[in-house]
């Protein structure tokens, strides 16, 4: 079975190599990545790979994996304030009257100023391109009507039971200078899954590696390398990206926060006994 350990074998074709291919073999300098034809009876040994880990070491190397699912505790809520006027001054004053309206509500309802952060400022100039006819040609010609101001904040939600209503009242102060960007939901502090996480990851590559010791008909020696992967985490369940909202006073904007799936991958090397 071609499991656990594998040898990489190359050969010769029975047939005698031509002498140009003979003298470009030999001139192949000892450093070059290029890999030598073996002859039948040279086996390159010392090769171990396993569930996509390639090592020089000896042995049996494997992976093990480790899943786990909760639910969010926290929304990262993006959202950008964008006014327009004839000159900066008007189209900044204009900005900092609704971001000052935005970030004074986020404040008066439970969001802490730790969890607010200002990400972006831009002011850019606005160009219509009217059309001037001539006698005996249409052209369009840039006109600078104004400017505009993005201002992009990222608020931590750490309630978000509360979060639709929270997005129905910044949407009312800011007015229609709001822009909703996109929700991510995560967790705060996945340090209390990590031991369970790191235990199920351990008795997996365990599991593993005896199993290819067993299909390869070697016992198993003791444990000569392990390593740990960043965690990962995706979505579960039906998340969605937020781009508008209609504020009412009855009815709040439905958000469904799904489950987050975080994954542990460890490395683990074994000896062959």
């Amino acid at each position: 079975y071609a499991l656990g350990v594998f040898a990489i074998v190359s050969c010769f074709n029975s047939n005698t190599p031509a002498k140009e291919d003979a003298e470009q073999i030999q001139s192949l300098p000892v450093s070059s990545n290029k890999m030598l034809p073996l002859r039948d009876e040279n086996v390159a040994r010392n090769t171990a790979f396993s569930s996509g880990v390639n090592v020089s070491n000896s042995g049996i190397w494997v992976s093990g994996e480790a899943s786990i699912e909760v639910k969010p505790d926290v929304a990262i809520l993006r959202i950008g304030v964008e006014t327009e006027g004839l000159n900066t001054k008007e189209a900044l004053n204009s900005n900092s009257k609704y971001a000052d309206a935005v970030l004074n509500y986020l404040k008066q309802n439970q969001v802490g100023p730790d969890d607010i952060q200002t990400t972006n400022i831009n002011i850019n100039p606005r160009y219509e391109y009217p059309e001037i006819t001539g006698p005996s040609s249409r052209v369009r010609k840039q006109v600078l009507v104004g400017y505009i101001v993005n201002n992009s904040v990222i608020v931590k939600v750490r309630d978000i039971a509360n979060l639709g209503t929270l997005i129905d009242g910044i949407t009312e102060v800011g007015e229609n200078s709001i822009r909703v960007n996109g929700i991510e939901f995560t967790r705060d502090d996945i340090e209390p899954f990590m031991d369970d996480l790191r235990k199920d990851a351990v008795e997996n590559a365990i599991d593993k590696a005896n199993q290819f010791a067993k299909f390869s008909g070697v016992s198993l020696g003791g444990l000569i390398h392990l390593s740990e992967m960043p965690v990962s985490s995706y979505p579960r369940g039906d998340m969605f990206e937020t781009r508008a909202f209609a504020s009412s006073a009855l009815i709040s904007t439905p958000i469904q926060e799904g489950t987050l799936k975080y994954t542990l991958d460890v490395q683990a090397g074994f000896s062959i006994e």
